[in-house]
């Protein structure tokens, strides 16, 4: 193709670079706008999945429910999805993580709507029926995949559509796991595997936008409630290095087991793949039909194991259970994430090692609780690969920021022994098996003018039955070089000048398959051996691969399969490329679509924001009605003696209100349950709350308790006020002491 056509006449003046840095500067502008609605929109769909998962898995699971619920729900859930999963979602099975990196490095960005519904649907019934897996990993697909269906709808340029992405896994994360810090964080360290990425201000945007959605829907409670953590004695840095070791070893157990399962499923026949699903299913049922502890991400034990409220033979059993049963799910097909399991995986190992260390010397170790706590984050570190990522998100979920620094220890010691005994990491592990090969580091990757931008697609390519004479015959007169294939793909180059001697040599007859012969199994094929790019390769790569191979092309391929031919380049491909410009027309086009797409998502973000302000007000009055409901339960059975019933009904009315006399009401509640490690954590706050009291005389008219004649403290001076008012079928007795800017709570239960 001649230069001037290839650059829009000799009268144009905007180069390839140029015309580039105008159109994406508009285009970033733009991209502000979208992040705070995808962050909006994800924190509305990944609260309406669990809101459905846990509202389907309690129809599916009611309480004092028959036995064989346990048994025949998962097969039937299991059963249902691999169908689905088989015939329509192909793409919404596993976790959704090495999904959405796939999508991100080799797909432009593209998750189809498809996928986001199947992912969306499947994942919230195989979920609810039990199947051991979690809910995180498919949220961060499905948010991903929102993300891309906007950025396509709105015409954005691939690279943007490739930046809304991991904006959209971090919003996902944040709402799935009510911890912002740690979804920017995950997103910089796993998905893109770069800590300085270009949109980072997005990812950190988009991850506060919606945890505040989730926090207008939801309430804002921290996933664990555990006791206050104290280190006892500086012996126990010894046992939890101990965990450390230990969360390794599990990590490394249940990802080899994983791996090694999986590899056998992938081998089956594929038309065995709508079944594959219901092998999770039945072993998950058979195990949970003896231990329920089993089913589902099991969130609610592990709560019991941060309080110390499971034996210890019970939280080792738990593991190697979890770990057999989450790597038969997820190695058979179902759709469901790792990262729920791996922390029920830490969390009863923790408490295993804790009630240990506990037993052997209980004068010098703390609660089993804080070593279950430690056992989450090792566990996490040790599986997923994301140690900074660990720690912060465990401080997240526990908001208890003194566990940090044994946090720290057992999580470096986790990390360390799964990389040396599973060198690859799980999800990398994971894409190898299915034949996809990410490129290493991301850094700058958007900057660079790539092998994407100078390529040729395929036109023409000579197939390796084809004999020596009639490649000849049939071959281009212009050029120099030609792919070779076969029914597997590409062979190889072969150039003219090997034909021509070959023909001249008299071996006319031969086929060019005796000239390249068949390069061997994929796994074997290096880029010495079979000389080739990749599209996301730079330019100047390109060069060097070029010259070390001696050939005037090289054929691109795909990552997802090294012998899927996409085109060729050559050296004057590339020169060309750093040359290439654009017509000004183009420009004044760009121009156009830009501003319609401005107008477009400001109307979208005012939409929004009346849409947020009218559901902010219905939910914030449906939770204080409902969290009403709950404390005058709690009330009931506080006076029929049902202490632990009362508790969980107090609990649910402070996670749907966060008041001062509902937090109080839970700490009393504790103390007389005979919880005297975990009460303190709500007094403590209580007592912290600016109050006195200007009546003595307190009334508990429900709802809420003690709250008639209190008022802010205003600083005025005030004596010591001592009241007494009952609580169930008890007395608390408070004791106010006032000072110059603040009043002081002490209770005490009679």
């Amino acid at each position: 193709m001649p230069a001037s056509s290839r650059t829009g006449g000799p009268n144009s003046k905007h180069s390839f670079a140029a015309f580039d840095s105008i159109s994406l500067q508009r285009e970033d502008q733009i991209l502000l706008l979208l992040t705070l609605i995808i962050g909006a929109v994800v924190g509305f769909v990944v609260v309406a999945f669990i809101v459905l998962t846990e509202n389907l898995g309690s129809k599916l699971y009611p309480a004092n429910g028959a036995a064989w619920r346990r048994l025949l729900i998962p097969i039937a859930g299991s059963l249902t999805a691999g169908f689905f999963l088989a015939r329509y979602f192909p793409n919404a099975r596993g976790s959704g993580i090495p999904q959405t990196k796939t999508a991100l490095f080799l797909r432009d960005g593209y998750i189809s709507f498809k996928t986001v519904l199947g992912k969306f649907g499947l994942c919230s019934l195989t979920l609810a029926s039990g199947i051991a897996l979690g809910r995180e990993g498919p949220a961060v697909h499905i948010a991903a995949g929102i993300a891309s269906v906007l950025g396509r709808r709105l015409g954005l340029s691939p690279r943007s559509v490739r930046a809304l992405l991991p904006i959209g896994a971090a919003a996902a994360l944040a709402a799935a796991f009510n911890t912002p810090i740690a979804a920017v964080l995950f997103t910089l360290e796993e998905v893109m595997g770069d800590m300085h990425a270009p949109v980072l201000g997005s990812i950190v945007l988009s991850s506060a936008t919606s945890w505040m959605v989730l926090h207008l829907l939801l309430g804002d409670e921290p996933l664990f409630h555990v006791p206050a953590y104290q280190l006892v004695h500086p012996v126990e840095f010894v046992f939890y290095a101990v965990l450390g070791v230990v969360g390794g070893l599990v990590s490394v157990a249940f990802v080899k087991l994983l791996l090694w399962m999986r590899k056998r499923f992938l081998r089956l026949p594929k038309s065995t793949m709508w079944l594959q699903p219901v092998a999770g299913g039945l072993l998950v049922g058979l195990i949970g039909w003896f231990v329920p502890q089993v089913l589902g991400v099991g969130y609610g034990f592990v709560d019991q194991a941060l309080n110390g409220k499971m034996l210890i033979g019970t939280m080792a059993l738990l593991v190697g259970l979890k770990v057999i049963a989450t790597a038969t799910c997820y190695a058979s097909g179902n759709a469901g994430g790792i990262f729920g399991p791996s922390l029920f995986m830490g969390a009863m190992a923790g408490g295993a090692v804790g009630g240990v260390a506990h037993w052997l010397m209980p004068d010098y170790t703390g609660s089993v609780g804080a070593y279950a706590l430690v056992g989450m984050g090792a566990a996490f570190a040790g599986t997923v690969r994301v140690p900074l990522t660990s720690v912060i998100m465990i401080f997240e979920i526990t908001r208890d920021y003194s566990i940090i620094v044994p946090l720290m220890i057992a999580n470096l010691l986790s990390y360390f022994i799964s990389s040396r005994l599973q060198e690859e990491p799980v999800y990398e592990a994971l894409q190898h098996q299915d034949g996809i090969h990410l490129p290493s580091g991301a850094r700058a990757r958007e900057d660079l003018i790539t092998v994407a931008h100078a390529l040729k697609p395929q036109m023409h390519a000579l197939p390796a039955n084809l004999s020596v004479a009639q490649a000849l015959a049939s071959a281009e007169g212009e050029r120099a070089i030609w792919p070779v294939t076969d029914e597997n793909g590409l062979r190889g180059m072969i150039a003219k000048d090997q034909l021509e001697a070959a023909a001249a040599g008299g071996f006319g007859e031969q086929t060019l398959g005796d000239l390249v012969p068949d390069p061997g199994p994929i796994e074997s094929l290096t880029e010495a051996r079979f000389p080739h790019v990749h599209a996301d390769h730079s330019l100047q790569s390109a060069m060097q691969r070029l010259a070390q191979s001696g050939l005037a092309e090289l054929p691109v391929v795909s990552r997802g399969n090294i012998r899927e031919l996409r085109g060729t380049i050559s050296a004057k491909d590339v020169l060309d490329a750093f040359a290439l410009g654009r017509p000004a027309a183009a420009v004044a086009a760009e121009t156009k679509t830009t501003r319609k797409l401005f107008l477009g998502v400001v109307a979208a973000l005012m939409a929004m924001a009346l849409l947020m302000g009218f559901l902010n007000y219905f939910f914030r009055l449906e939770r204080t009605n409902r969290a009403n409901g709950y404390y005058r339960a709690a009330e009931e059975l506080m006076q029929r003696g049902s202490h632990e019933e009362a508790i969980q009904r107090y609990r649910d009315a402070l996670s749907a209100s966060h008041s001062v006399d509902y937090r109080l009401a839970l700490g009393l509640a504790l103390v007389k349950a005979g919880h005297a490690s975990e009460a303190p954590i709500y007094l403590n706050e209580v007592r912290a709350t600016q109050y006195e009291y200007a009546n003595p005389a307190v009334s508990t008219s429900p709802p809420p308790p003690l709250a008639k004649g209190v008022r802010p403290y205003t600083g005025v001076s005030s004596p010591d006020v001592a009241a007494t008012a009952p609580f169930g079928n008890s007395r608390v007795h408070l004791r106010i002491v006032a000072f110059r800017h603040r009043a002081s709570i002490s209770l005490s239960l009679l």
